[in-house]
C-alpha cells in the first residue's frame, strides 16, 4: 500500500477515544443506528469486488482484503450517495426547522450556510463511520469477498 494510501485510511480512523465513545453510540442509535448501513456496504463491497480483489493480489490476507475495502471506500466516499444525499438533507431540514426558515430566502440562506460550515465535516465522519462498519462487519465483508457463487 503506497503512503498516500496509508495517511488517507489514518485519517478515517478514530482518532481518539471521544471518536471511538462517538462511533459506538451511533453504532447502537436507535434512530440511526450505524448497523442499518451493513447491508448497503455488502453491496459496496459486491459492486467493486473484481476491483477489491485485483488490487489486494491473489493469496490476500483477510488484514489485507479488509484494508484494500476500506482504500475502496475511501476513494468513492459513499456507500449508497442516493441514501447519503437523503440523510444530508435530513440534517439540512433539521436546521432549517432549529433556524426557523420562514421565507425562501431564509430557506436558501440556511441550506448555504449549513453546506458551507457543516457539509465538509459531515462526509468525513460519514466516511469515518463506514471505516468503522467495515471492522464491525469484517466476517460478512470476507464472506462477500470470497463468495464465488456472485
Amino acid at each position: 500500500m503506497n503512503t498516500l494510501a496509508l495517511l488517507i485510511m489514518e485519517d478515517a480512523e478514530p482518532k481518539n477515544d471521544a471518536e471511538r465513545d462517538a462511533l459506538e453510540r451511533s453504532w447502537f442509535d436507535e434512530k440511526r443506528g450505524m448497523w442499518r448501513d451493513g447491508e448497503a456496504l455488502l453491496r459496496f463491497v459486491r459492486r467493486h469486488r473484481s476491483d477489491i480483489l485485483r488490487e489486494a493480489g491473489t493469496c490476500s490476507s483477510d488484514e489485507e482484503l479488509i484494508r484494500t475495502v476500506k482504500i475502496a471506500i475511501l476513494r468513492v466516499r459513499s456507500l449508497s450517495m442516493s441514501a447519503e444525499l437523503k440523510a444530508q438533507m435530513r440534517e439540512i431540514e433539521k436546521e432549517l426547522w432549529i433556524q426557523g426558515a420562514r421565507t425562501p430566502e431564509d430557506v436558501m440562506r440556511i441550506k448555504f450556510e449549513w453546506t458551507r460550515d457543516h457539509a465538509e465535516n459531515w462526509r468525513k465522519w460519514r466516511v469515518k463511520e463506514y471505516i468503522y462498519l467495515v471492522d464491525r462487519f469484517s466476517s460478512r465483508v470476507l464472506h462477500a469477498l470470497r463468495d464465488t457463487a456472485d
